[in-house]
């Protein structure tokens, strides 16, 4: 894979590129059954990831969350040479995270998920990406990142914005909430070219003037009945 560098950039040169993913039914591995890897595990079974995790002694609440998710959550009981066996082939994962205590079995990992082209994450450093600090409201997510500089800012800046902004927080996310559910109740008798249009016209209402306005003015009451009427007459025009 040569598209791939073969060394870490110094933390003053890398600059990650911010980035949501749909992980729902998609697979993740984890090297490694620690607390790094049980807490992030935890976010992503929330997301609706498939996990494997690959660790020969996981900490006990790894072992209770892989028993309370045994239908996407599957332990591993082998250790990092497990991963040039062939049991297990590494380019059938989205992501994989390379957590172990052990630096050399990290680089296994990081290498065979480079030769596969699969990016990973490596601690205690390095690694193709980093998991930024999350708040999450419905469908609203609030990311903090310090491209892994410093986890201990992100938790300080995403603490004050959660403090100082619960309440519009919270109207945001219902306001999302109900535009969801308005995108999911578009009329089925719309064919696959119409329906597309349609949702790529929702996505262009949240720019309209009117309801950045009422959504300025904290509205959001205003911005739901905005945001109906020019679905229905998105619908008028399109003919369904």
């Amino acid at each position: 894979m040569s598209g791939f560098q073969t060394k870490d950039k110094p933390k003053s040169q890398r600059n990650f590129y911010p980035i949501n993913l749909d992980l729902n039914g998609r697979r993740v591995l984890f090297l490694g059954g620690g607390r790094d890897t049980l807490v992030e595990a935890k976010t992503l079974l929330e997301f609706g990831a498939h996990i494997d995790i690959l660790s020969q002694r996981p900490v006990r609440e790894i072992q209770d969350l892989a028993l309370t998710h045994s239908h996407r959550l599957r332990l591993i009981k082998e250790d990092a040479d497990f991963l040039e066996s062939g049991a297990i082939q590494v380019s059938d994962y989205a992501l994989v995270f390379a957590y172990s205590k052990f630096a050399a079995s990290n680089e296994t990992l990081w290498r065979v998920a480079r030769e596969s082209g699969v990016i990973c994450s490596r601690k205690p450093v390095g690694g193709d990406f980093v998991v930024p600090s999350i708040l999450r409201r419905g469908h609203l997510k609030v990311s903090v990142s310090t491209d892994g500089i410093s986890p201990a800012l992100e938790s300080v800046l995403l603490s004050k914005i959660e403090s100082e902004s619960i309440g519009e927080l919270d109207s945001y996310a219902l306001f999302l909430d109900t535009a969801a559910e308005m995108v999911d109740g578009l009329p089925t008798p719309l064919t696959e070219i119409q329906r597309g249009k349609m949702l790529e016209s929702v996505y262009d209402l949240s720019g309209r003037d009117d309801i950045r306005s009422a959504l300025r003015r904290n509205n959001f009451a205003e911005a739901s009945q905005l945001l109906r009427r020019h679905l229905e007459e998105l619908l008028e025009t399109h003919g369904a």
